[in-house]
């Protein structure tokens, strides 16, 4: 069957709508329904609507809390600590992320680290959100165990997502977001119903020995070896050992906890785009290497260099005109969810 394809702008207000149905606060579900919409405009659908079923039951099981406040404390002069009191992650990030900004704006640079999260969407969305404000970005979150550490054959490092962003006025933000996986695991999923084989470096078996059988894969391989590996490691530490918290396979799992809440910590990192410039402006410098590397002549089987993040800008100005592509499945998921909480899915 073909997939749906559905308005953003409808989509982002059921989304809100359900949330709201569910007693979540209104600033909570408002960061969540974007930033889950956003995903999906941009191409991620792994991280898009298809999360909400499980952050419904997890709200339904008090493991989430609906109505969280946000408490900080101020550990230097550019430098806080959040307690997310268990807050959906998006909003746990907006508000570590807005306070980052603030510090940014007033001292240059501005660092929070947020405690007491969950599953937190795509790390670009917080970034793209301060470059809007003139703040370059850096954002890395702490994941459940799913990646194998390079030599090792069973899963300790999550998918730990880095992102970095950089505001170019009258252009997306140039941003590069990434998993220290060499893919997420929704494409292993994917492979499962479609090619039914993957790659051999993207997953190893339960013995730790690379496979190309998708069904057989039992964790997911290190980008870049042991590159991957130690980032990884370091994104990991620099959130849940700067805190107190757990690392590795100590962290809560999103799917198979049902008893305790997730309890990850995430990094969020402002500076002032213009706080450092001595002469022109960081917009101008972007716009002279932009300039000088589209001169660079493609190498065999590309059309043309692309800036980190321009598929998924593309991505999104195309779903904005035809709408976002829902499988039948998830659709189904979906408008289910509407009739047992209130707000009907759009057709």
């Amino acid at each position: 069957m073909e997939n749906n394809r559905i308005d953003a702008g409808q989509l982002q207000q059921w989304v809100a709508a359900l949330f709201s149905a569910l007693e979540v606060s209104r600033a909570a579900a408002e960061a969540t329904a974007d930033s889950l919409v956003d995903a999906d405009l941009r191409g991620i659908g792994t991280h898009g609507v298809v999360r909400i079923p499980i952050y419904v039951e997890r709200l339904q099981r008090g493991l989430i809390n609906k109505q969280p406040e946000a408490r900080f404390t101020v550990v230097g002069a550019a430098a806080q600590r959040l307690d997310g009191d268990h807050g959906l992650g998006q909003w746990v990030g907006a508000q570590a992320m807005e306070r980052a900004c603030e510090l940014a704006e007033t001292v240059g640079i501005g660092i929070v680290i947020a405690t007491h999260s969950n599953h937190f969407g795509t790390a670009g969305w917080f970034a793209r959100r301060a470059s809007a404000r003139g703040c370059a970005a850096m954002v890395w979150s702490q994941c459940e165990s799913l990646v194998v550490p390079f030599g090792g054959t069973q899963r300790f490092f999550g998918t730990n997502p880095f992102c970095m962003s950089i505001p170019w006025p009258g252009h997306e933000p140039v941003t590069l977001d990434m998993a220290t996986s060499a893919v997420p695991l929704g494409k292993i999923e994917m492979a499962k119903v479609t090619t039914g084989t993957i790659p051999a470096d993207w997953a190893v078996d339960t013995e730790g020995t690379p496979t190309t059988d998708p069904h057989k894969a039992h964790a997911l391989q290190p980008m870049a070896g042991p590159k991957g590996s130690g980032l990884a490691m370091l994104i990991d530490l620099l959130s849940g050992a700067l805190t107190g918290g757990v690392c590795g396979p100590r962290l809560r799992r999103m799917y198979d906890d049902f008893e305790h809440p997730q309890e990850h910590a995430q990094t969020f990192l402002a500076i002032k785009a213009e706080a450092f410039t001595a002469g022109r402006t960081p917009g101008e410098v972007i716009t002279e290497m932009v300039a000088d590397l589209r001169q660079q002549k493609p190498g065999a089987g590309f059309d043309e260099i692309l800036l980190p993040g321009e598929i998924e800008a593309r991505n999104a100005e195309r779903a904005r005109r035809e709408g976002i592509a829902l499988s039948p499945k998830l659709s189904q998921a979906l408008r289910e969810l509407g009739t047992q909480h209130g707000p009907e899915f759009p057709a």
